[in-house]
């Protein structure tokens, strides 16, 4: 990831470089971060393959939003002063707050999963009264990490036979490497830049971006998916809320 970014980086420097000769700078060199708000494909996930004596109702997990960040990296190609085309890397890491209940267990947790995105977008400056742009575009993500991590709890008031205070009943952390059930992203994204100048050559902006996953990210050759993950198909929706700088 480093000499990917290390790549962009020297690029837009000497496109940057030979860009100023012109009236209209050809090229820019756009750095964004920021935190993301993921949005649940799926509020509830019921599980196929279930214990004796428990119904689908008992077995599920339950998404919610949570934060994470984003880092961007991009270069842009102006055809003129409203319209340029960008080609960059984007790293962004996603949570989601999950309730998972599977017979007497239930856990509480995080499931994480990170992608370094490749997208290309084309920007639109509405007007040069209104400092606000307008960017579509899509990218590929390769999937960097995908885990779940929380608390195991067993509901011991449905046994009568149990003794709570038995050790194996007790809270149990885990912490689960789902990669291998997880593959490649593909989406689309909207973005909107409200622009400020620091000075004639740097350029600030208030960004908030929509990420659009139009790919099922769940990998088709899974093993023992019906425990590890109630959900056969997950797409990646998050909004992005950041700031960035051009030069």
């Amino acid at each position: 990831m480093k000499n990917i970014i290390l790549l962009i980086i020297l690029i837009a420097s000497t496109f940057s470089i030979y860009g100023q000769e012109d009236e209209i700078k050809k090229f820019n060199f756009q750095f964004d971060l920021g935190t993301t708000i993921s949005i649940p494909y799926k509020q509830k996930c019921y599980y196929e393959v279930i214990p004796a004596t428990f119904s689908s109702e008992d077995c599920y997990t339950e998404h919610s939003s949570d934060f994470g960040y984003y880092i961007d990296l991009v270069s842009f190609y102006n055809f003129n002063n409203k319209i340029s085309i960008g080609l960059g890397v984007n790293y962004v890491f996603s949570s989601y707050k999950i309730n998972d209940k599977y017979g007497y267990n239930y856990s509480e947790g995080k499931l994480i999963n990170s992608y370094l995105n490749i997208p290309i977008s084309i920007k639109y400056k509405i007007s040069e009264k209104i400092p606000i742009s307008i960017s579509l575009g899509t990218y590929f993500g390769l999937l960097i990490n995908a885990n779940e991590n929380g608390t195991i709890y067993f509901d011991t008031t449905k046994l009568s036979m149990v003794n709570p205070n038995d050790p194996l009943f007790k809270p149990m952390d885990y912490n689960n490497d789902l990669k291998e059930l997880y593959t490649t992203n593909l989406g689309l994204s909207l973005q909107l830049d409200y622009e400020f100048k620091f000075n004639d050559k740097i350029q600030g902006f208030f960004i908030t971006k929509f990420n659009y996953g139009i790919k099922n990210i769940i990998s088709d050759d899974y093993q023992e998916v019906d425990r590890n993950n109630a959900c056969k198909e997950w797409k990646n929706y998050n909004l992005l809320i950041g700031i960035g700088l051009k030069i």
